[in-house]
């Protein structure tokens, strides 16, 4: 049995937008899916619970990294298979996976594809599945104007992020990792998956289901070294600067003595200080084959 959820706000309406192309899809392929439409997290929340205890196989989801993100929170351990497909406005956890973006390719991938076994990263009691941070970016994904993000898309977080570049005060963080071991930064980025905010490769020994998170730290203040650190991401090499701190862990500890805030995957969540850890093999997903 197979269901469709599909977010009509993802992408700024880009997911109500392909709902025809996937139902031309499932049908040119005999795929027999009940269609279940959500607005909100907490609506596409209960469509999963629900598909669990329906025993729905396989669960397909058209929108973006928040929407997949939260399909993925209830489907955690459970025989309910993950179908992601692009809708949102970067949809990093379809790239991470190799998904096309072209949905007259994604879905007969998809659906020649292999099932994967993946870790989840948890905050509280909300889990991720691609990255979490502490820095400029959580400030800019707090503040970021809904309304501009909703006509223009991704810039708007590149407006809203050179605002903070200039004022982000970047207080002093500290992080512990799974053997208490205490590690001071300015920025932090959890890492489950290898790219961030799109095709940046940012954590380039992560993968999804090493039972550990890849951790990079900013261990210097200042706006030229943060500015250094992002030109520096473009071609691989930031990893190598030597402020730059690069480890792995199954659980980061972050505190701050400023009320930072802490986002996960696109969403802001939380205050300091956040505990973040990862759920080894959490959840099955379905994937396109990897390139031979």
């Amino acid at each position: 049995m197979d269901w469709l959820v599909v977010n009509t706000v993802s992408g700024s309406g880009r997911a109500r937008a392909r709902l025809e192309a996937v139902r031309a899809e499932f049908k040119e392929r005999s795929i027999v899916c009940d269609e279940k439409i959500a607005a909100t997290i907490p609506e596409i929340q209960d469509i999963a619970r629900i598909a669990v205890h329906a025993h729905v196989d396989r669960l397909w989801g058209l929108g973006g990294d928040g929407t997949l993100a939260a399909l993925a929170g209830e489907l955690c351990y459970t025989p309910t298979l993950l179908c992601p497909l692009p809708g949102g406005t970067a949809n990093v956890f379809c790239r991470e996976l190799s998904i096309p973006t072209d949905l007259s390719e994604a879905i007969p991938a998809m659906l020649g594809g292999i099932q994967m076994t993946i870790d989840v990263g948890q905050v509280a009691e909300t889990k991720f599945l691609l990255m979490a941070s502490v820095g400029i970016d959580a400030q800019t994904v707090r503040d970021v104007h809904l309304g501009l993000k909703e006509k223009i898309g991704p810039l708007a977080y590149v407006i809203e992020g050179a605002l903070k570049f200039f004022s982000f005060p970047a207080p002093r963080l500290t992080v512990t990792d799974e053997h208490g071991i205490d590690h001071n930064a300015f920025h932090a980025i959890v890492q489950n998956s290898r790219l961030y905010g799109g095709s940046v490769l940012m954590a380039p020994k992560a993968k999804l289901d090493d039972g550990r998170f890849d951790v990079i730290l900013i261990k210097k203040p200042g706006r030229f070294a943060l500015l250094r650190f992002l030109f520096s991401v473009k071609n691989g090499r930031h990893v190598n600067l030597p402020y730059v701190e690069y480890f792995r862990s199954n659980t980061v500890h972050i505190q701050s003595g400023a009320a930072d805030s802490l986002q996960a995957d696109g969403d802001c969540l939380t205050k300091l200080p956040a505990k973040i850890t990862i759920l080894p093999k959490a959840l099955r997903v379905l994937a396109p084959r990897p390139n031979p």
